[in-house]
């Protein structure tokens, strides 16, 4: 069996090479695991995080490459409001959603501010720090029932 990494990986590159261009990416993959932390097994703990959390997160970075070499794209990243609100019972689930929405955020800052490839870390604080004073940010993303940029917007832009 192949490592995860690496057949997400494979899949996009094929699904890249076969199609040619793809314009829209959209990241949906979840299941809530609800019960007391300390009752949950490793394998359950495991399972949720990897499904919720490392699962789109290696999609996406899987995609980023083909859609900077394409000129462009849009990742849908759809989570849910435990990715912003706690529940009793839920701490697994609510940690996994709290973690993609922290990623898909971050990296909506970087893109805008410094696409491509990890730049200097000294330019990443000036970079976090200008990205905080834009009013509307043209990378775009729905998650649960919070947006980034206006009120209208649904999905992130990822340019080159």
């Amino acid at each position: 069996m192949r490592p995860v990494p690496a057949a997400v990986r494979d899949v996009v590159a094929r699904a890249f090479a076969d199609l040619g261009r793809i314009d829209v990416i959209v990241n949906n993959a979840g299941y809530g695991l609800f019960g007391a932390a300390e009752e949950l097994s490793d394998q359950q703990i495991l399972d949720q995080i990897n499904t919720n959390l490392v699962g789109p997160i290696q999609v996406t970075r899987a995609v980023l490459p083909h859609l900077r070499e394409q000129g462009g794209g849009r990742i849908i990243q759809l989570s849910t409001y435990g990715g912003q609100a706690t529940n009793p019972g839920a701490s697994l689930y609510n940690a996994s959603k709290f973690g993609v929405e922290g990623f898909m955020e971050s990296l909506a800052v970087r893109e805008r501010f410094a696409p491509g490839p990890p730049r200097d870390p000294s330019r990443r604080r000036l970079e976090v720090e200008q990205a905080l004073q834009v009013a509307h940010v043209d990378f775009r993303f729905t998650s649960g029932l919070r947006e980034i940029g206006s009120s209208s917007d649904t999905e992130r832009s990822i340019s080159p």
